[in-house]
């Protein structure tokens, strides 16, 4: 339960109801029933107070208290009234409903898991924090924790855009929070982002290249299917082309993956980078090959379609 509102709620007197005086008489299936039970016939006088509350999600919940006298039932509702008001949830609990509630949907899937995988990073004794007792000096010692020890692999230190990410996302999640009137202010704002580093680039030599695109052109390839699947196979064995059209135009994994047919425009020797994996851009990119590289794609997509007429091929396989 997050807080209760301090409008006044509604008494009712609820009273065993005649058959004769009831609405429903006429067509009720109970009033010829021999032992039947009826809800409004037999039930106890008593006195009532409805009122509403709001949960996490800052949605609006119906909650009643009973008695048996309207004097009884005043003295709980005094006492209802004089009870503090009930902690908002768990920090994990609000981050649950931020991802399931606020965001999902209303923003790109790709974005959607990235906030998502975040949020993994929080450890289970923060999400078990109480909303309202969320400090800086906690999220501060989060984000230096995390630079130091907070793989979820190996336990060994995150880089300083991952953790900025972490940042960013709980930053997102809390402001959410604090629109809601659920947190008076949001602490992860307080805080100082840690300041970016940026690692050396680390490219293979020309040597190194020749020797990985030798090796993909000659290994012996292994799936993970039980049955031999010659058509499988030989998709699997198209990583070498993959390995090739990284090697001869530097493009991303995604967007090698998300080539067609169509971006290769073999006349003029040149391929029109415009999806990626998960995102469609909305400029193109034109990267010029060699005459050689074209000739081993043509050469390629000829045999790959006089082996495999009946399968929709992207330019490159997906396995």
């Amino acid at each position: 339960m997050a807080y209760r509102q301090r409008g006044e709620g509604s008494f009712t007197h609820l009273v065993p109801q005649d058959c004769r005086t009831c609405k429903k008489f006429k067509n009720c299936k109970l009033k010829n029933q021999a032992g039947s039970h009826c809800s409004m016939r037999d039930r106890v006088e008593r006195w009532v107070y409805q009122y509403y509350v709001r949960d996490i999600a800052n949605k609006p919940v119906r909650k009643s208290i009973s008695a048996k006298t309207r004097k009884l039932l005043l003295d709980k509702v005094d006492k209802l009234r004089e009870k503090p008001q009930e902690t908002v949830g768990t920090l994990g609990a609000w981050m649950d409903v931020w991802l399931d509630k606020v965001i999902k949907g209303s923003v790109k899937t790709s974005t959607y898991a990235y906030y998502k995988y975040m949020l993994k990073y929080v450890p289970e004794d923060v999400r078990q924090k109480p909303l309202k007792s969320l400090t800086l000096e906690l999220f501060a010692d989060l984000f230096q924790k995390l630079y130091a020890s907070g793989s979820l692999k190996d336990g060994s230190a995150l880089s300083t855009t991952t953790v900025r990410g972490v940042r960013n996302t709980l930053k997102s999640c809390l402001e959410v929070a604090v629109k809601q009137n659920l947190i008076p202010f949001n602490p992860v704002r307080e805080t100082r982002p840690l300041r970016s580093i940026t690692k050396d680039i680390v490219v293979l030599s020309k040597e190194e290249a020749k020797r990985l695109q030798s090796v993909a052109d000659n290994v012996l390839y292994r799936t993970n299917s039980r049955r031999k699947d010659k058509g499988e196979a030989y998709l699997v064995r198209q990583w070498a082309v993959l390995i090739r059209l990284l090697l001869a135009t530097g493009v991303r994994r995604s967007e090698a993956f998300g080539l067609q047919w169509e971006n290769v425009d073999f006349q003029n020797r040149n391929i029109r980078i415009c999806k990626s994996l998960y995102m469609t851009c909305l400029t193109c990119s034109v990267l010029l090959l060699n005459l050689h590289n074209i000739r081993f794609q043509r050469n390629r997509r000829r045999h790959l379609l006089r082996k495999l007429k009946n399968i929709m091929l992207l330019f490159l396989n997906t396995l």
